[in-house]
């Protein structure tokens, strides 16, 4: 008897078997296949549309594309087995329907979805995929990445208070960002990206920094390509190291202001090209913030504009007209000129130094420092006298 039924139920086991070989042949003809060549381009615009609106922020990176396709793929051997009324893939068999899903989401089928003319579909992947590249940990964004600057960069937070809430002071552009307008990144090296979000990006793209410590990544911006400036370089940090365009170094002492400046001047002349209108807006922002003088001070730049130094605050200070535009300091500005401009030189560095008195933020004098191929050609404290005489 026992025998009888071991009998029976490898018999039974044999024409399922059979029968499943069957179904799986017909799924993977029926369910696979044609979606993969005739069916993709509807699948693309309407099946995957839906898989990317429901897993809108759920997935990230290379693998993303992958798993949104394989996922939606899988959807639609789960249609063809519901025609053949199979109920799971364990009826199906595991190791087969993986195949069936993989089928489906062969490059061929990739390449379609990725072509298709689902925007919304490629711009997530392609911002998920430069977010890994840049080794992104965590994002916020709007007020949660307000928040994290308040709890965890205060200094920050207090910059964005600064030239977001003022109902006077817009933005250099003409358009005012809003506290709850930035997304914020943590980077794999500790490192954390502030910018504004992308609805906002447009027309203050500039407006962004990368900090690490108490050193700060930014561009200038007010490139003739691209002319919005840097609001967060408009209101410089306490205690920073401030790197700028790649070749400039602002170092800030607890007033917020800079003592120490350098740049690496060839590399800035050749890099993009700033404005060579001075910014109104900050020329005001100088002298009223830094305790500029009006109608005699006005915003004297660190590295001249006329060698593509930048229209930031924190390139600029309160300055004596005369010797700005035509005493020491202008004169000096021509000698660095020249050697900027010859063509002639590997390198030329430039070192300044703002002295100031007291807690005072309007410098008395500058140390200047001319460095040309590794020798000092020159070397000299300019003066930055209260004048009398207002500017015409």
């Amino acid at each position: 008897m026992k025998k009888f039924w071991i009998l029976l139920l490898v018999s039974s086991l044999c024409l399922n078997f059979t029968g499943c070989k069957k179904i799986l042949r017909s799924v993977a003809k029926d369910g696979t296949e044609d979606v993969a060549k005739s069916g993709v381009k509807d699948f693309a615009k309407d099946g995957l549309k839906k898989e990317i609106t429901k897993s809108d922020g759920e997935y990230f990176g290379r693998a993303a594309s992958d798993r949104l396709i394989k996922r939606a793929a899988r959807n639609e051997v789960e249609k063809g087995m519901e025609k053949e009324g199979i109920h799971s893939f364990a009826e199906l068999g595991e190791k087969r329907a993986g195949q069936a899903i993989e089928k489906t989401a062969t490059s061929d089928a990739k390449k379609e979805i990725l072509l298709s003319s689902n925007k919304a579909y490629k711009e997530s992947i392609l911002k998920s995929s430069k977010m890994v590249k840049a080794g992104v940990v965590r994002t916020f964004a709007g007020r949660d990445a307000y928040a994290y600057m308040k709890k965890n960069l205060p200094d920050v937070a207090r910059v964005v208070d600064n030239f977001t809430t003022s109902t006077t002071k817009k933005l250099a552009n003409g358009y005012h960002l809003g506290r709850s307008q930035f997304e914020l990144s943590i980077l794999k090296d500790g490192s954390v990206e502030i910018k504004p979000m992308s609805e906002f990006s447009k027309d203050v793209t500039n407006c962004a920094i990368r900090i690490k410590g108490r050193t700060v990544y930014a561009n200038s911006g007010g490139f003739v390509k691209s002319q919005g400036l840097n609001e967060f370089l408009n209101v410089p940090m306490p205690n920073k190291k401030y790197i700028v365009n790649g070749c400039a170094i602002y170092r800030t002492d607890k007033l917020g202001r800079v003592v120490e400046a350098s740049a690496d001047r060839l590399k800035m002349y050749r890099g993009p090209k700033i404005s060579p209108q001075r910014d109104g807006k900050t020329q005001e922002q100088v002298i009223s913030e830094l305790e500029g003088i009006k109608g005699i001070d006005q915003g004297g730049h660190l590295f001249s504009n006329n060698s593509n130094g930048s229209n930031v605050v924190i390139n600029e200070v309160p300055m004596e007209a005369e010797i700005n535009m035509h005493g020491e300091w202008r004169n000096f500005e021509k000698l660095e000129e020249g050697y900027i401009k010859s063509g002639k030189y590997k390198s030329v560095l430039s070192y300044r130094q703002p002295l100031y008195k007291g807690n005072s933020k309007r410098p008395y004098a500058i140390k200047v420092r001319l460095v040309v191929n590794g020798k000092a050609v020159a070397q000299k404290t300019i003066y930055n006298p209260i004048l009398k005489k207002k500017v015409a």
